[in-house]
Order: structure tokens, then C-alpha cells, then sequence
């Protein structure tokens, strides 16, 4: 129960911050709002505040059976935009599947180590505020 953190919206996102924490990596923030121009644009999975680095644990349903009705393109048209206004502002993002979790994970971790040893922008075009619960999303169980 210890390892329990009630933010995580997804079962992906449990498993890989399981992950992360039994390879030793630094832990993240989970479930942080990026606000860009007083405007919230984005959810992360997980946030590194030093490095700006937006982590992304990536299902499948969430794309091909949108929990809002949309189009499956429409949903991946609309978070290809979300991280491209997220990117301009010097955040970097690790996206993970659950494929990455498994194995070739030390190719991933190397990678998760690469990120953090580069600081974020000394100029924040962003706020990043951690949220106190999750959201669950049913569809995506």
C-alpha cells in the first residue's frame, strides 16, 4: 500500500511509475497542469520541474475509442497540438507504451537519465501545478 497513489488515472501509468521507481529513477510528479498564457493546455502523467520534462504513459484506447466521441484522428490531431504549443515553450516530453516497460527498458531509462541531466528553460513561458487527485478515465481502465 505504500507504493498506492491515488492521482494515477490510468492502470499504464501505475505500472510505469512501478517502473521507474524499481529502477531506481528519480520520482516524478504525477498529474501536473501546464498552463501556458493562463490557458490550461495540458495534463501530464508526470512532471521533473528542474529538467521541464513532461513524462506521457500512452494507451492505446485512448485513440482509437475516445472517451469524448471524437474522431480517433480528430484526439491524436488535437494532442499533436497540444504538445507542440507545450514543446515551444523548452518542455521536453518521454513518451512511454506499455511495451516500453518491458523488455529493452535500460534503453529507456538511459534515455528518462539523458533528459534530467539537461535543466529546463531559465525563462518559464509556463506554469506547472500539480493536481491533488486524478481523474479517473473510465473508458481507459
Amino acid at each position: 500500500m505504500a507504493a498506492a497513489d491515488g492521482r494515477a488515472e490510468t492502470w499504464l501509468e501505475t505500472k510505469g511509475r512501478l517502473r521507474f521507481r524499481a529502477a531506481g529513477l528519480p520520482p516524478y510528479l504525477p498529474q501536473v497542469e501546464l498552463w501556458i498564457d493562463g490557458r490550461l493546455v495540458k495534463v501530464v502523467d508526470g512532471w521533473y520541474e528542474d529538467a521541464a520534462v513532461a513524462v506521457e504513459f500512452d494507451g492505446r484506447v485512448e485513440y482509437v475509442r475516445p472517451a469524448c466521441g471524437g474522431r480517433p484522428e480528430d484526439v491524436l490531431f488535437d494532442e499533436k497540438r497540444r504538445e507542440d504549443l507545450v514543446r515551444a515553450t523548452g518542455i521536453r516530453f518521454v513518451r512511454l507504451v506499455d511495451e516500453d516497460l518491458g523488455p529493452g527498458w535500460t534503453a529507456v531509462e538511459r534515455r528518462v537519465l539523458r533528459e534530467l541531466e539537461v535543466p529546463g528553460p531559465a525563462e518559464r513561458l509556463f506554469r506547472a501545478v500539480p493536481r491533488d487527485v486524478g481523474r479517473v478515465r473510465a473508458s481507459l481502465g
